[in-house]
């Protein structure tokens, strides 16, 4: 779809005939004399080199010519710029992760549980690398009940999801890439008419197909709700509790609630199955509630009942996403535990976080109450990095940059897994493999399940872990990733393809926005935390570039190896190439001034489904990438507080000039 749209410009390198020598620094080798020593290196660097491009090798083949099976496009026809437009139906799933041969060994059903499992995946909303776990430089301490299941389960340390919210939970729903199934551009705001492809299936419906199970939905759903095909009990839910949009107010339920211009542009936003519910109670209370409420149900049942029908509890909390609010007794009964934290907003976030790891140990003991835990497989993970500007207050230090970002800062979060079947030698260590978020659903139903069958028809881009993570072993079955493929053009009146790629060690950004590291928001002052966000990241005035970086040995992306290692380079933006060329056209529809949903809203007083199905919605959308697109995504943009105050106040200023 993108092909040929990949400009380099004065970012690229010289030439990929570079020595080969150069794709390594070469180390000291004690006891070696200076001539052998060079022999030596020379001969080493060379084999290097030939097996990186060997695999480079297989990553473009795999992408230009399988194997994948045709998905749908996103549910839109238009025209890309300088492209043919894309017939839906024609979009084809490139799986550029399993690439060296072997990997099907994980797709076997070795260590599959005996007995169906209940599956809980608890979905953490925003939260940052810095945000949890012991390495956290203000909230190790706040998230205990996680840090004990953690000890009883495996933590992902090579962990990634997508870089916001939207594209994050259709990967985690279909094991697919966004980029393949139309979820890739933006997020889904206000009343944006767009969502989930229905045709498109998602976890629930294959749990139901393979094992029968009950599913439920308690939390955020965030994957479309224009039309009732689009929202959760059409999509393979037995019920849903919770709301459809990117957030509510904590206790005020209103969707989006910090953008409403006036009352009657506010909409409640909280449903219990096809009900409206009202209720001035903050919402992580009611949705343990919920949950608990979930399992017992489950627990009531005879043990034929439970074999017959196990249960899938899918938890997406709403913690710790914007706006930061909590209870006011919960400020008062943590302000020890909080005190160790100087900046008044960050520990409204550690109160956020506290009622969030609450949540997971409510789950937790309720399981055990009801001797449900020792058949429940349970996963955490959180969606996307922190944002760490004011007004959220997250961290992703010490990564490089944040939430809607392709940096570490945006991608890399916390994850863990915690099995039955997990030896007791396991258990509390770490999986160190290369895991992404769409390796949920293969493992999960190729492993746990054992039905390998389902995951090999080719079209899924998630990879099957459950195999190494039972087994300990050294050797992960994912090598490489696609973090993204895009056309973006917010910053300027020229479209371009950004995203990024991770193959081995290396990643490669393409046309992104040089971004910093963010440090812990710290300062109570208004100014001076101004003065602080502004050193920190510019948007306004940045170019896109071109970054090269080895992250296992430069986690913060500090150095840029693109005219270090021109041959890498070369290759990787070749690979990028040709998975620019198999995205499909984004499903996403922004409309201005939506005529058709406010009516209903007012009626209802609830954001809910306005169209009927068979509505051509696509022909009331912004052309893609134009103009009025441009300035309808960064106005979104700066009301989710994704970039800083300064740079949207001049972005909009020169959006209206």
């Amino acid at each position: 779809m993108f092909a040929h749209a990949v400009k380099v410009g004065g970012d690229h390198p010289v030439s990929s005939a570079t020595p080969v020598s150069t794709l390594k620094h070469q180390d000291e080798e004690d006891g070696v004399p200076e001539k052998g020593k060079g022999a030596r290196l020379h001969r080493a660097m060379d084999c290097l080199a030939l097996m990186f491009f060997v695999v480079i090798a297989i990553v473009i083949r795999e992408i230009i010519y399988g194997p994948g099976h045709a998905l749908q496009n996103g549910g839109s026809n238009r025209n890309v710029v300088g492209e043919k437009s894309v017939a839906v139906g024609t979009g084809i799933a490139v799986q550029t992760t399993n690439l060296l041969e072997g990997k099907d060994s994980e797709a076997a059903s070795s260590g599959s549980m005996t007995e169906r499992p209940n599956i809980v995946v608890i979905f953490i909303d925003d939260q940052g690398f810095n945000d949890m776990g012991p390495r956290s430089t203000d909230m190790s301490d706040l998230t205990p009940h996680i840090s004990k299941l953690g000890a009883e389960g495996l933590w992902l340390t090579n962990y990634y999801s997508e870089s916001i919210c939207t594209p994050a939970r259709a990967a985690l729903m279909t094991g697919r890439y966004p980029l393949h199934i139309g979820m890739q551009h933006s997020f889904i705001s206000g009343n944006d008419p767009w969502g989930l492809p229905a045709e498109v299936s998602v976890l629930p419906q294959y749990l139901k197909e393979v094992g029968n199970y009950s599913t439920h939905i308690v939390g955020k759903w965030h994957l479309g709700h224009f039309t009732k095909s689009r929202t959760p009990l059409r999509r393979g839910f037995d019920s849903f509790y919770g709301y459809f949009s990117g957030f509510e107010g904590y206790f005020s339920h209103t969707a989006e609630s910090m953008f409403c211009k006036e009352e009657v542009d506010c909409y409640s936003d909280l449903r219990d199955n096809e009900h409206t519910v009202v209720s001035d109670e903050y919402n992580a209370y009611l949705f343990m509630k919920k949950a608990r409420t979930v399992i017992r149900t489950h627990a009531s049942k005879t043990n034929d009942e439970r074999t017959e029908e196990p249960m899938f509890l899918y938890y997406a909390v709403g913690n710790v996403h914007m706006p930061n609010e909590v209870p006011s007794e919960v400020m008062e009964a943590q302000a020890d535990r909080l005190s160790h934290i100087p900046y008044h907003e960050r520990r409204v976030f550690g109160a956020m976080t506290i009622i969030l790891d609450d949540a997971v140990g409510e789950v937790v003991a309720d399981l055990k109450t009801n001797s449900l835990y020792d058949e429940t497989l349970i996963v955490i993970a959180s969606d996307n990095g922190a944002n760490p500007l004011s007004g959220s207050s997250g961290s992703n230090w010490p990564l490089r940059g944040m939430k809607g970002e392709y940096f570490e800062g945006g991608v890399k979060v916390h994850a863990l897994v915690r099995s039955p079947l997990l030896s007791k030698e396991l258990r509390g260590t770490a999986y160190n493999g290369l895991f992404h978020v769409t390796d949920w659903l293969p493992t999960i139903i190729g492993g746990a399940l054992g039905r390998s069958d389902i995951i090999a028809d080719g079209s899924f881009d998630g990879i099957n872990h459950w195999h190494s993570m039972h087994t300990g072993s050294k050797v992960s079955p994912r090598t490489a990733l696609v973090h993204n493929v895009d056309l973006v053009n917010v910053f300027s009146n020229t479209t371009y393809v950004q995203g990024a790629i991770r193959i081995g060690d290396y990643k490669l950004l393409v046309n992104v926005e040089p971004s910093k590291v963010y440090l812990v928001p710290d300062s109570n002052n208004p100014e001076v935390a101004a003065e602080e966000e502004a050193a920190q990241t510019s948007i306004s005035n940045n170019s896109p570039q071109h970054f090269l970086f080895d992250i296992a040995n430069d986690p913060a992306e500090a150095t840029d190896l693109k005219f270090s290692m021109p041959a890498v380079y070369e290759h990787m933006m070749a690979a990028f190439d040709a998975a620019a060329k198999k995205a499909v056209t984004p499903a996403y529809c922004g409309i201005g001034d939506n005529k058709d949903a406010v009516p209903v809203f007012r009626d209802t007083g609830f954001i809910g489904p306005w169209r009927d199905d068979d509505v051509d919605y696509m022909s009331e959308c912004f052309p893609l990438n134009s103009v009025e697109e441009r300035d309808h995504l960064l106005e979104t943009y700066c009301m989710y507080k994704l970039f800083p105050p300064a740079d949207c106040a001049k972005l909009l200023h020169d959006k209206k000039s």
